[in-house]
């Protein structure tokens, strides 16, 4: 940038006395009264371009490029430090340039200023972007050793029950051999073996602490302190954010979930239900569209038993399943089940054998009419798929989940509307084969 007069400088001062400039306005920069100003020193006019007169102070336009380098502050501070000039007007030219030079030079410098800081920013995004990678792959490669450690603890249990069954000769030495006979040679199989430090089981934290529950006793420790009604009311008892102990994972009844993607709009529960066979359900979830990532609904289904969830697999990997006239995409999670709670587990396989269905007998139309209301006063409706009455004239509640199957009679129980009726639970429908 060149200016060719002083109105063209970035920098404008009103017009003022001299009087008006005081030490704090002038900088470090000395004046010699106009009176008493020498002729321009020769150090000083090499700053001044070649067709500017010092002594007329004007300055004439050229169209040749000026050899001349561009004014500086530092090197007018210099100069002017020690001289003395003759003519205001020329000083404030050249401060002018020298100015304009040095915001050039401010402005380019606080471009790369900001150019770098973009850099930086955008490096620091990629590397918690790829820090959050690592910790996601961390996670998939634990629930695949676990799966795979309980792949083989169940190839190795079917593996013993098939020894088990075949015919056994003993020999001289007292030594049981197979039968090459009776039993078919076994195929070969590939044995993983894994590292004695690798653990093969997820782990959550509470907090940033990362406390683990060994145990539920460990677990009743930490809410010791809590009052009664927060343990009747909370969930975290039977829902703790906890250590998944290592038998789940040999276990064969761990991996219990299926789940339904793809399902359309306006589909209800008891849609879904019409695909799932094969065993007892634990509990079955609909989930809406999430916001507009996803425009179909999402279903979770929990087996009592991890064979059942298997063989609704297997099913749909034959003939998959059409909900509401759409194929869905039905799969198996690789992350373990979480396990019930010891009350819930009680119910299922104690004497009670607790399902999704309760059955109330003994009970005209007018007692059955107050099941619903009785459900919404207690907060269980939002869980009822249906109200009905059975071949042998009984009424029935079909819940969502074997949990609220279990408070809702233990609430109808203790109702005085329904003292003397006969409670029981029904077999759930979903056991019937495909």
């Amino acid at each position: 940038m060149t200016f060719t007069k002083p109105s063209d400088c970035l920098l404008k001062y009103p017009s003022m006395e001299r009087q008006d400039l005081n030490q704090s306005q002038l900088g470090s920069f000395k004046f010699t009264p106009i009176d008493n100003l020498p002729s321009v020193p020769p150090l000083a006019m090499q700053y001044f371009p070649a067709n500017m007169d010092p002594a007329a102070a004007t300055f004439m336009p050229s169209t040749a490029p000026s050899t001349v380098p561009s004014p500086t502050l530092s090197a007018l501070h210099s100069t002017l430090h020690g001289s003395s000039l003759v003519d205001p007007a020329t000083i404030n030219q050249s401060l002018c340039l020298a100015l304009a030079n040095e915001q050039q030079a401010h402005n380019a410098t606080r471009v790369a200023l900001n150019q770098e800081v973009q850099r930086c920013m955008e490096l620091e995004a990629q590397i918690k972007n790829n820090v959050q990678q690592i910790a996601s792959l961390t996670v998939t490669v634990k629930n695949l050793g676990a799966i795979i450690k309980h792949n083989i603890n169940k190839d190795n249990h079917t593996d013993t029950e098939a020894e088990r069954g075949g015919s056994f000769a003993e020999d001289e030495e007292n030594t049981a051999v197979a039968s090459s006979e009776s039993i078919p040679s076994a195929p070969q199989r590939i044995i993983v073996k894994m590292p004695s430090t690798f653990e093969g089981e997820p782990k959550w934290s509470v907090n940033k602490d990362n406390p683990i529950f060994n145990d539920d006793e460990e677990m009743w420790r930490v809410c010791d302190g809590a009052s009664a009604d927060w343990i009747r009311n909370s969930r975290f008892p039977e829902y703790p954010v906890r250590y998944l102990p290592e038998k789940a994972v040999g276990a064969f009844n761990a991996y219990r979930t299926v789940m339904i993607d793809d399902i359309p709009l306006g589909t209800t529960v008891k849609d879904v239900l019409e695909v799932v066979r094969g065993g007892t359900l634990q509990s079955i979830q609909l989930f809406p569209p999430i916001g507009r990532v996803n425009p179909h609904m999402t279903a979770r289904i929990v087996f009592v038993y991890e064979s059942a969830a298997d063989r609704m697999y297997k099913q749909q990997e034959k003939a998959p399943f059409i909900i509401n006239g759409a194929p869905v995409r039905t799969w198996k999670p690789i992350d373990p089940t979480y396990p019930c709670s010891a009350e819930i587990e009680e119910a299922m396989f104690g004497g009670e054998q607790a399902s999704r269905i309760v059955l109330i007998g003994e009970i005209m139309d007018d007692r059955f009419a107050m099941l619903e209301p009785k459900m919404q006063r207690l907060n269980l409706a939002h869980a009822a798929i249906d109200y009905s009455w059975t071949i042998d004239g009984y009424g029935s509640i079909e819940f969502t989940d074997v949990k609220t199957a279990i408070k809702a009679m233990k609430e109808l129980k203790r109702d005085r509307d329904f003292v003397g009726a006969d409670f029981r639970y029904d077999d759930d429908y979903t056991r019937r084969s495909y």
